[in-house]
């Protein structure tokens, strides 16, 4: 796979910030949470020094903001390990179901080809006959191939309960 020059630049330029990011906002989090849990101190010169819990305000977004650069850098390579992955199982997953429906698309198969062949089923016996054939071979009932609209007079297959063409009851 070819891949741009500046687009690697890019990319590895938002993997150094997202890791900066991150490092940084773990750090100033980790301040915050100690100034909040340390005991206050007792010294009088002790008093005037700020409280430096607000860091976390600075430091959870910055976590948030390094997570998010350092998983959009690392997001391609992330996705192919994830295919090379998947690959075994949804080769598996295809045969296993391919295994299973392999009869039912025999028939189906045998069905389109008979329908190509122009063969015709008796609507009495169901005995396959010629497409041409105006009687049944086996119980020489007539062979009504299609059904005229009342309604519109469009031929529609002999099976037909709605009209292809209007939509009314056949």
């Amino acid at each position: 796979m070819k891949i741009n020059k500046n687009h690697q630049q890019k990319k590895t330029i938002i993997r150094i910030l997202g890791i900066l990011s991150l490092t940084v906002g773990i750090i100033l989090t980790i301040i915050s949470i100690t100034d909040i849990i340390s005991p206050p101190s007792t010294s009088f010169f002790m008093e005037q020094e700020k409280s430096r819990a607000g860091l976390g305000f600075i430091g959870l977004p910055l976590i948030f903001i390094g997570s998010a650069l350092t998983f959009s850098g690392y997001m391609g390579e992330v996705a192919r390990y994830q295919a090379q992955e998947m690959a075994p199982v949804k080769k598996d997953v295809f045969n296993y179901m391919a295994d299973g429906t392999k009869e039912g698309i025999k028939t189906i198969t045998k069905s389109i080809f008979e329908g190509l062949n122009g063969e015709s089923l008796c609507p009495q016996c169901h005995t396959k006959n010629d497409a041409d054939a105006k009687f049944c071979d086996n119980c020489g009932k007539k062979i009504i191939t299609t059904k005229e609209c009342p309604y519109c007079n469009v031929k529609n297959d002999s099976d037909a309960r709605y009209c292809d063409n209007c939509g009314e009851r056949i």
